[in-house]
């Protein structure tokens, strides 16, 4: 009986640690998934900053052009 309860304990304790581990792993894994799409959405912004970028430069190219004209 005294090495059944000595079992018990350690069985628990073993599959104790194996689910902390699958679940650290699972974190890890789910955490690498969100990097990806930070970073995509990173290069999203800063082709929609660029191409504001670029309207602003031709509107104002074309402001200036009508002003000539007007002139």
């Amino acid at each position: 009986m005294n090495y059944f309860y000595i079992f018990s304990k350690l069985s628990t304790s073993i599959v104790l640690i194996l689910i902390i581990i699958l679940m650290g792993y699972a974190l890890y894994q789910s955490y690498q998934e969100v990097d990806i799409v930070a970073v995509n959405l990173e290069d999203r912004i800063d082709d929609v900053s660029n191409s504001l970028s670029n309207n602003n430069k031709d509107y104002i190219d074309i402001k200036n052009k009508l002003i000539e004209t007007d002139q």
